[in-house]
């Protein structure tokens, strides 16, 4: 007898389409929000020495503990708050969603946003309401307080900086919305390295919070390690429903390793803020093309044929994101990530080409 997945799974999970990682073999890669700096030599290979003591026969320590100890030092927090880890922030994503989905539950972000928070929700087979942000990617606070009152969200996802449009929330605008919120709200802060702004501080001020972070884009997307912070009686309740061993061996020594060289990781993220803005401003030189300002390590750019641009740019093997079947308020644009220097001097000279081509 044979049985089709479509006889089994359910009909929505048949109904959409998996996530897209594009193939970036041969590619300038400036499309998914990486660091573009890889470790030096010297601490690649010291790093390759602590790896080679690992026992691979054994499974890892559940808890994480030394490497949750180092990162609490790190982050100087007090002993009311602990950490939870999630192989990649994705996975502290779905921890939160499994843990209220009934059936009736809703789930709030301020669009356009993360494409995780609704694609999560969908697969929970919880209730996702987008709010949708201002035509300048500015929080409407008014219309998400309205809408925070209409719908009574058990999550609510902040985003600041937001991927994929780099703005910011201030931590006044910030507590409005906690307080409103009848549930649980997350501040997803996996672009803080690169912002004048952390509202981690906030944790002090309210009872429903939490701040999830990532060490993807301060030079450790391979790692798939994301975490929460915040009050043990919300991560004992999440710990609960975690897989155990989520979080590998190599991981955690790798994790353990960067925060042990944290002034290289720091230096390495001032050079991308530096180099984001660098290139913003050269970019703006470009009459045909709105450049948002950003927070993050990547921005937004508007143009009028951005598909034929986004062609281009692939023909020149120099992968950007396409931003512009994403929401309404991203027509026409498409996401840039920070390279090297090298990188962002080839991604200028393509523009330059682009547009000499169009005149």
């Amino acid at each position: 007898m044979s049985i089709s997945p479509a006889s089994v799974f359910r009909a929505d999970v048949i109904a959409q389409k998996a996530y897209q990682v594009h193939d970036s073999d041969g590619f300038i890669k400036m499309d998914a929000n990486e660091s573009p700096h890889p470790l030096p030599a010297h601490l690649k290979q010291a790093l390759a020495e602590r790896l080679a003591n690992l026992d691979l026969n054994r499974y890892p320590d559940g808890a994480a503990r030394h490497l949750k100890e180092k990162l609490l030092n790190q982050l100087g927090l007090s002993n009311k708050y602990d950490l939870l880890f999630g192989n990649g922030s994705d996975e502290c994503i779905g921890l939160l969603m499994q843990a209220i989905s009934d059936g009736q539950a809703k789930v709030m972000a301020l669009e356009p946003t993360f494409v995780v928070y609704g694609l999560a929700a969908k697969n929970f087979q919880l209730n996702y309401v987008g709010v949708t942000l201002n035509e300048d990617f500015s929080v409407n606070v008014e219309r998400t307080l309205a809408a925070i009152k209409e719908h009574q969200p058990k999550l609510l996802f902040l985003t600041p900086p937001n991927n994929p449009t780099g703005n910011i929330l201030s931590a006044e605008d910030a507590s409005k919305l906690i307080e409103a919120t009848p549930g649980l709200v997350i501040i997803d802060e996996a672009y803080e390295a690169f912002s004048r702004q952390r509202l981690i501080s906030l944790l002090d001020k309210h009872d429903n919070l939490l701040i999830m972070r990532t060490f993807s884009k301060i030079g450790g997307a391979g790692l798939r390690l994301g975490y929460l912070i915040g009050q043990q009686k919300w991560l004992i309740e999440l710990d609960k429903i975690r897989m155990p061993y989520n979080i590998n061996s190599l991981t955690q020594v790798a994790a353990e390793f960067l925060l042990d060289h944290a002034e290289v990781i720091n230096q390495q993220v001032k050079t991308v803020i530096a180099a984001r803005d660098s290139l913003i401003s050269a970019l703006r030189e470009f009459a045909e093309l709105t450049v948002y300002p950003s927070e993050a390590n990547m921005f937004v750019v508007r143009y009028e044929k951005v598909r034929d641009l986004h062609s281009w740019l692939n023909e020149k093997k120099i992968l950007v994101r396409q931003a512009y079947n994403w929401h309404p308020l991203l027509n026409n644009c498409i996401r840039i990530s920070t390279g090297t220097a090298e990188e962002n001097a080839a991604l200028l000279c393509a523009i330059s080409e682009f547009f000499k081509k169009q005149s």
